[in-house]
């Protein structure tokens, strides 16, 4: 199982305007855990982190902004026009999902926990989404936006592409798991 201990000192970032303006300016984030996750991807063991040393794992987790969400706060997937992956460090989220149900496409909640990943597809397809996840208890996330990748591409090329690479396997992994239900 892949582990790794965040050590720097993040601001409080909140998606709510009012919530943000009555926060506290600084807010130390608890220890979090970098763990493979438990659906999806499970069966080969992929997370977003795998086959990166800890450097490199620091290097993104330093492109991305470190979120927190309180328990049935919503995420937008996509907000001012800008794509986003949401990388779970800690918590857990129901998340809506397309699935087949007897041939008819229909829309559910998937649960996501540490590790997991979530709103990859609209931001590989750079496409506008509606829906929001749902955090089912306190949450951390790091976020990384096209902006972020840019500048993995530009900073470390062979760290980008092992982590696309793990993205592929991770959306890979999901549609087998769809196509079996």
């Amino acid at each position: 199982m892949d582990t790794i201990q965040q050590e720097i000192r993040v601001p409080y970032i909140s998606p709510d305007p009012i919530a943000a303006r009555t926060a506290a300016n600084d807010v130390t984030p608890p220890p979090l855990p970098f763990v493979s996750p438990r659906r999806g991807a499970a069966a080969e063991g992929v997370s977003l982190l795998s086959a990166l040393t800890e450097a490199q794992r620091k290097l993104l987790m330093s492109l991305g902004s470190v979120v927190q969400y309180r328990a049935w706060q919503t995420v937008p997937l996509q907000e001012d026009g800008r794509a986003e992956i949401f990388f779970i460090l800690a918590g857990s989220f129901r998340v809506p999902v397309r699935a087949l149900h007897e041939g008819t496409a229909i829309w559910t909640m998937k649960a996501f926990s540490a590790g997991d990943i979530f709103g990859e597809l609209t931001f590989l397809a750079n496409a506008s989404q509606s829906h929001a996840a749902v955090a089912t208890e306190d949450s951390w996330v790091l976020v990384l936006d096209t902006d972020a990748f840019d500048k993995l591409v530009a900073l470390d090329p062979p760290v980008a592409a092992q982590v696309f690479r793990n993205m592929s396997s991770i959306i890979a992994g999901r549609m087998r798991e769809a196509l079996r239900t």
